[in-house]
C-alpha cells in the first residue's frame, strides 16, 4: 500500500460466537466459517496496525445484543452443516441469501443506537499507511 493509502479491516471480536450469549458450543461453527482465532478487540488490531506502519483514523464496534442474539439463534438452528452448505454457494445469487439479509437488517439498524466504542461482535478499523 502506498504511503497515505487507506486500509479498512473488519474482524470478529471474542464476543462473536466465542463468548456467546446463549449456552452453546459454537467452536465447530467457527471452524466451518474459517476463523483461526477467537477474534480481536480494538487494542489488538491497533497494535498490529501500529507495528505494520499504519495510523488508526477511526474505529467502531457493531453487532450488539439484539444482533448477537439473533445470529447465535440462527447458527444454533442451522448447525455446522448449514454453515458449510451456505459457504459453498456464498457468491451465488440465491433468494434465501436475500431473504436472510432482509430479515436481519432491522437488527443491524438497531446497532445505531449503541455507542460505537461499546464492545460488540464485530470491529471495523479505518487506518492510513504512514509515510516512512
Amino acid at each position: 500500500l502506498k504511503p497515505g493509502g487507506k486500509f479498512i479491516m473488519t474482524v470478529p471480536t471474542p464476543l462473536y460466537l466465542t463468548d456467546s450469549i446463549i449456552p452453546f458450543n459454537f467452536k465447530p461453527h467457527l471452524e466451518s466459517i474459517g476463523h483461526v482465532s477467537s477474534g480481536w478487540f480494538f487494542e489488538d488490531g491497533k497494535e498490529l496496525l501500529d507495528d505494520c506502519g499504519f495510523e488508526v483514523e477511526h474505529w467502531s464496534y457493531y453487532g450488539h445484543f439484539p444482533t448477537r442474539l439473533i445470529m447465535e439463534a440462527i447458527y444454533s438452528i442451522i448447525g455446522k452443516k448449514g454453515i458449510e452448505s451456505g459457504r459453498n454457494g456464498l457468491y451465488a445469487v440465491k433468494y434465501i441469501n436475500f431473504l436472510a439479509y432482509i430479515l436481519t437488517s432491522p437488527f443491524l439498524w438497531v446497532d445505531r443506537f449503541f455507542s460505537k466504542k461499546r464492545k460488540g461482535a464485530f470491529l471495523t478499523i479505518c487506518s492510513r499507511k504512514i509515510v516512512t
